[in-house]
């Protein structure tokens, strides 16, 4: 049932954000890019939870949260110097260091980024590198394969859902749209209603 909630979010952030005109420099590109990317990890989350293939689903959690995070201080924080150090793959920031200074450029302090950074970041890495939390859903006592609690499935699938809503809230704002913003708000609270 949840992932259906996910389907139904996935498609309807595609229709939402579809012929949405972006800005052309270079800014707003490059953060647009990593949200695309990100609303494509979010649909695969989807496509991979329907086909039961729950190792890459935890897999690519990360990598969605990753390029989202990445967009938003791409877009809110980076100096046109960081945007080449970028462009170059010479940006030696850390992690917690883009969660932080994008927080504090959109006056959200200790925000949800922080939240899920802060809760699920050791958990996103195991899962992502095949770690021992990953391989430990790999077992039971019976065989080795797929073993992941259902309640953790939807927690997983729910997330992404969230991220996906961030990310096409970001999108929304890279094109100047108040009107898509109060949409994705909108959307996101019945996306949160229905869990």
């Amino acid at each position: 049932m949840q992932n259906e909630k996910l389907i139904e979010l996935v498609a309807w952030i595609d229709e939402a954000t579809k012929g949405l005109k972006l800005p052309g420099d270079r800014r707003a590109r490059i953060a647009s890019a990593c949200f695309d990317v990100a609303i494509e990890h979010q649909a695969a989350i989807a496509l991979l939870s329907r086909a039961k293939l729950f190792g890459s689903v935890y897999a690519l959690l990360r990598v969605l949260f990753e390029a989202f995070v990445r967009g938003a201080w791409l877009f809110h924080c980076a100096t046109d110097a960081d945007l080449d150090r970028f462009q170059k793959g010479k940006l030696k920031k850390k992690f917690n260091e883009l969660i932080e200074e994008a927080e504090t450029k959109v006056g959200a302090k200790d925000s949800a980024l922080s939240s899920i950074h802060g809760k699920a970041w050791s958990a996103m890495n195991s899962f992502t590198h095949t770690g021992f939390m990953q391989v430990l859903r790999r077992n039971s006592e019976e065989k080795t394969g797929p073993n992941y609690d259902p309640n953790e499935i939807t927690l997983v699938q729910k997330l992404a859902g969230v991220l996906g809503v961030f990310t096409a809230f970001e999108l929304a704002a890279v094109a100047g749209d108040d009107k898509l913003c109060r949409s994705v708000l909108e959307k996101h609270k019945t996306f949160l209603n229905a869990l």
